[in-house]
């Protein structure tokens, strides 16, 4: 019996011995195929608003601007504390710019840092995020 089957069987006993840990671990893969389309989307989008530049310089602004948004939206938390970010982000934003993980990883670590100490990255990261996720819901005016 190879070792592809085994896990297969696991797998199986598994779900019918704790069927929520199994349910848990299926809405990760679910979570996962759900980055793999949206990140690329907002991408996208992302280029429409704040184009990509020719210089080395804005090139690499403009990678962290773009991490720092999504961070910010899929995961805040990993923005503010030494937590790591949900499982698959990493991989799918290094499969967007055609990198390795641990350069998403480093860029991470330098967003954190440009966030506290540039107040007009900070500035740019809030006007983008604004953009990219502004609600198109306007309130009626109270008659009065």
């Amino acid at each position: 019996m190879n070792q592809t089957t085994n896990y297969y069987q696991l797998g199986r006993k598994l779900a019918i011995r704790y069927p929520e840990f199994a349910r848990h671990l299926m809405e990760d893969d679910k979570e996962q195929k759900d980055f793999e389309t949206f990140i690329p989307e907002l991408y996208q989008r992302f280029i429409v608003i704040h184009p990509e530049h020719t210089t080395r310089n804005d090139k690499t602004r403009h990678r962290l601007e773009f991490i720092a948004v999504v961070v910010k939206h899929l995961d805040p938390e990993a923005l503010t504390t030494d937590k790591q970010l949900k499982k698959g982000v990493r991989t799918v934003l290094a499969r967007n710019f055609n990198c390795g993980s641990s350069l998403v990883s480093h860029t991470l670590k330098t967003v954190k840092n440009y966030l506290i100490i540039y107040k007009d990255f900070r500035m740019a990261v809030e006007y983008l995020y604004s953009e990219l996720f502004e609600e198109v819901y306007v309130p009626n005016k109270s008659k009065g």
